[in-house]
């Protein structure tokens, strides 16, 4: 995954820096002690491991433009949905936030988060489970790597496959949540 920056979205953009070839799915935390991390879906193809894969983080340094050491596995997830993406690292009042979509891109869609004191885990997942899904039921579906999973179509809710989200905070302390979600 390359590394590109700009002082303005419209450009210009910097040649982009070569990082790592672990994953997708890649978001940078920018931490308060000035350290950078970025964060990934594993991308695993093997045979026997769970697909697609778990969330890793390595650190980054902008002066070298070189990840230090190695991608470590930090998340599997909230839930045991599967098919885990899109990590999201935050950091409010001392404590890290991962932000992840679990359930894969389908019925069974969620956003979960979990938390920890330190950057590398161990994260605690939400006790209140999944905050955003279209299918609240529990379901175990690690070794399903199907991620339509049309069996968890629910009827009770207009907006299916709910899931894949961000939320920004706002200076007047409103924080808005956005998601990806389907109307059938």
């Amino acid at each position: 995954m390359p590394h590109i920056k700009s002082k303005n979205i419209e450009g210009p953009w910097s040649e982009p820096v070569y990082l790592t070839s672990s994953g997708f799915d890649a978001s940078i935390l920018h931490d308060d002690d000035g350290k950078k991390y970025i964060v990934s879906l594993e991308w695993e193809t093997r045979e026997g491991y769970e697909k697609p894969g778990v969330i890793c983080c390595v650190e980054y340094d902008p002066e070298t433009k070189h990840v230090v050491g190695y991608p470590k596995r930090i998340w599997r997830g909230a839930t045991d949905r599967g098919c885990i993406e899109a990590p999201h690292l935050t950091k409010r009042d001392g404590w890290y936030y991962i932000m992840c979509a679990e359930g894969g891109t389908g019925y069974n869609h969620s956003v979960t988060m979990g938390r920890s004191r330190n950057v590398w885990g161990p994260y605690e997942p939400d006790p209140n489970g999944p905050l955003v899904t279209s299918q609240p039921k529990e379901s175990n579906e690690r070794a399903d790597d199907d991620h339509l999973k049309p069996r968890y179509f629910n009827p009770d809710s207009v907006l299916q496959k709910s899931g894949h989200g961000s939320y920004v905070d706002l200076p007047n302390g409103e924080t808005y949540l956005v998601h990806l979600t389907s109307r059938f």
